[in-house]
Parts: structure tokens; C-alpha cells; sequence
């Protein structure tokens, strides 16, 4: 079979973070996916658990791979294989990988021109917007084709297709593997941690840099966050967000390999959706309800150092609402990141 061919960079952080003997079986069990090998010689001192350690940092890495599953065999004796489950022959391949990449293009034009910042933002709400959070119990939920051809996936297929797009465009992404504890998401898969003394993987999401800075997103849980099937307007939750709002509900396996989020972006902040008094929660509403492109949805940051309360909020919000007749149906606040939304009559 023809070795697969990715024309344009990948952003390999798990390799970068491996020693050389393990860059080396990273290495090997990369070709040898690439090239379609049924058998992946690898040293026979190798030990299972951490072979398969180093294939699941190849395919959160390298998101085109989406021919390959997430089990393996390793064979092990005088001579040791990895032997990869190949889920599609490689003219199925090919048809996918024109449809992903004709995907990738038509993104790519909505990028143009635009700073990195925006690049960010654009790819988060292309995926928001074409993914509904689905466990569909196939190959793909897991893979890109979920997210991009399918449009039903899980955490997994979301993360690594938001970082297929950044790499696509040249910014450094990771997929990142943990656990959470929220109880109010849809993150109940469990995954292939191979660490008898660490709780099981269930999620997935993404560390990207920006700016020389690094920052969370998670696609997942603002998808499950907006009602998509009466699209009102793209939540930001957990769109840049730093390590100690992540922290709170987010706990990534392999912690020691990822970088640091020092920094909060807080989209809300920057767009001038952001409230810190009353008085704030009061303009940040008449503006929305003159926007004319308002979808009956109001959405805005809440400063955490502040003194507002649920309570305040939603009653500022409601008469101001009022007085412009209009009325508030329902709120809800992610008191967790600070994200106040309305939902208009």
C-alpha cells in the first residue's frame, strides 16, 4: 500500500516530550501506521503498557490516522509486534481523506487574512456549530470523520478536530486526555488510560498557544452548552481559558507533559460582554437588546472578584429587559467560568 502523505505541519507535542529510545518506538509505530504495516517490529524489552502509551500519543498527535482504532495487539516474545486494527482499506481511506481535506479548504477560506486570534475563534464555532455531541457507538465518533463528515461525535473526535484545524493552519494544538467531574456535561465515555492508579480517562479536550501563550478549550462542553437546534448565539465558557478555571472540573492524565495555562484570555473580556457591577449588567443589556442581529439570546462574562450575585444579576437583567419590552424567559449562569446567558421571549 502507498504510504499516507499529510501535506502540511503537525504539531507532535507528545514526541517532543519523550526521550530518544521513545521517540524511536513513537517513531516506528508512526511509519509503520502510515505505511499500512499489519506488524510493527518493536524491541521485545518493551513493556505493553507503555508501547501502548506511546500509540495513543501518536494518534492524538497525528488526527489523520483515522484509519487506525484505538485498540491494538502488541505480540511480544524473541520478536515483538505492534499490530495496528486498521478499520478501513486504504481506497476508503482515500475517499475520506479528499472529503476531510475538501472540509479543511472551505474552512481555511473563512481564515484568511485573519489574526490568530480570530483564526482560534473562527475554527471553534465552525466545529460548535457542525458537531452534535452523539455517542454513536462506531470507529468515527472517535476519530475526525465523526465530527467533520458525520456530525455526531464525542469528546475525542471534537478535540482531535479541532486540533487537525490548527494544525491545518500552523498553530500548535494538543489533544488532551483526563477526566471530569462536572455533573451538569455530557462527558460519560470512557477511554483507554492504561494507569492502574489514576482515574479513568472520560474526556477529552485541547491546550492551544496564542500569542506565545498557552490556553484550554473545550469544544465539548460549549457544544453541550448551546441549544444548537434552535441556534441562538456560540458559547465561550471554556474558549482560552487558564488552568484555574479548568482545574475546577477539568484533571488531564499525563499532567506532567502539558504546558502551563497560566493566563485566562476570557473572550467576554475582550468583546466588551464582561460585567464587574450592576451598573455594567444593565448596559451590557440594552446594548444587546438593540443589536439587530440579536437572536433572543443575551450572553456575557461575570468578573469572579466581584461582588454580583446570581441573584442580582438576574434581577438586573430582567427589569432592564422590561423597561425595553422585552422579557427574559430563562437564565442560566456557569458560575464555574462566569458566563451568564438569557434566553429572551
Amino acid at each position: 500500500m502507498a504510504r499516507i502523505s499529510i501535506p502540511w505541519k503537525t504539531y507532535l507535542h507528545y514526541k517532543k516530550s519523550l526521550n530518544q529510545q521513545d521517540k524511536a518506538l513513537y517513531e516506528a509505530i508512526l511509519d509503520g501506521m502510515l505505511e499500512w504495516k499489519t506488524r510493527i517490529p518493536i524491541p521485545s524489552s518493551s513493556d505493553v503498557d507503555h508501547v501502548y502509551d506511546i500509540f495513543t500519543m501518536v494518534l492524538r498527535d497525528v488526527p489523520m490516522l483515522f484509519h487506525v482504532s484505538n485498540g491494538l495487539r502488541i505480540s511480544t516474545g524473541f520478536c515483538s509486534y505492534v499490530i495496528p486494527d486498521y478499520i478501513m482499506d486504504e481506497q476508503t481511506y482515500k475517499k475520506y481523506y479528499a472529503s476531510v481535506v475538501d472540509f479543511l479548504k472551505k474552512c481555511q477560506g473563512l481564515l484568511t487574512k485573519h489574526e490568530p486570534f480570530n483564526k482560534l475563534q473562527i475554527i471553534h464555532d465552525s466545529i460548535v456549530k457542525h458537531v452534535e455531541y452523539h455517542n454513536t457507538e462506531t470507529n468515527n465518533e472517535h476519530n475526525v470523520l465523526g465530527t467533520i463528515l458525520d456530525k455526531k461525535a464525542v469528546c475525542e473526535s471534537i478535540a482531535k478536530s479541532y486540533k487537525l484545524l490548527c494544525d491545518y493552519n500552523l498553530i500548535p494544538a494538543i489533544v488532551v486526555f483526563g477526566y471530569s467531574d462536572a455533573n451538569n456535561q455530557s462527558v460519560s465515555r470512557k477511554g483507554y488510560s492504561v494507569s492502574s492508579t489514576a482515574l479513568e480517562d472520560n474526556h477529552a479536550w485541547n491546550i492551544v498557544k496564542l500569542n506565545g501563550k498557552w490556553y484550554n478549550v473545550d469544544l465539548t462542553f460549549d457544544v453541550t452548552l448551546g441549544d444548537f437546534d434552535t441556534f441562538t448565539a456560540f458559547r465561550y465558557d471554556y474558549f482560552l481559558r487558564s488552568d484555574r478555571i479548568f482545574d475546577l472540573e477539568h484533571h488531564a492524565s499525563q499532567r506532567e507533559l502539558l504546558p502551563k495555562c497560566s493566563e485566562d484570555f476570557n473572550l467576554y473580556r475582550k468583546i466588551d460582554q464582561y460585567v464587574q457591577t450592576t451598573t455594567d449588567v444593565v448596559a451590557v443589556t440594552k446594548v444587546a437588546l438593540k443589536k439587530k442581529n440579536n437572536r433572543n439570546t443575551i450572553i456575557f462574562g461575570v468578573d469572579p472578584s466581584s461582588e454580583l450575585t446570581e441573584k442580582n444579576i438576574a434581577t438586573a437583567v430582567s427589569t432592564t429587559c422590561l423597561l425595553n419590552g422585552k422579557g427574559a424567559s430563562s437564565y442560566t449562569y456557569n458560575n464555574r467560568t462566569g458566563v451568564f446567558c438569557v434566553i429572551l421571549e
